[in-house]
């Protein structure tokens, strides 16, 4: 999974903070797929004929267009600077996602 990152850092050269607009707004269509594809899949009708792959390979898309996003160069930082800063954030959003799976509030819905 970390060669993904990297990947993802190697591909930066046309990342700049002039055109992440754009790529925000990317991220949101992917978003808007992602939540088709789901929808879709969970409809009795399935109308749209998507499987359970297609929700993975959104939520694929939505991953990368926000890891492009995140590594964009601000503030005057370098850019190995801000892989570095980026890699930080992530592990302690990683620690913080880990805690809430263990605790079960991340992937449990409550009943009222």
């Amino acid at each position: 999974m970390s060669d993904i990152l990297k990947q993802v850092e190697q591909e930066g050269n046309k990342r700049t903070i002039d055109n992440i607009s754009r790529r925000i707004m990317k991220a949101g269509e992917e978003l808007g797929e992602l939540n088709e594809a789901f929808l879709s899949v969970t409809s009795p009708s399935n109308d749209k004929k998507h499987y359970w792959v297609d929700v993975i390979g959104e939520a694929v898309d939505v991953a990368i267009m926000g890891l492009d996003i995140a590594l964009t160069p601000i503030n005057g930082l370098t850019t190995e600077k801000q892989e570095k800063l980026v890699r930080s954030i992530l592990v302690t959003k990683l620690q913080k996602w880990a805690t809430q799976v263990e605790e079960g509030r991340s992937i449990t819905v409550e009943k009222s």
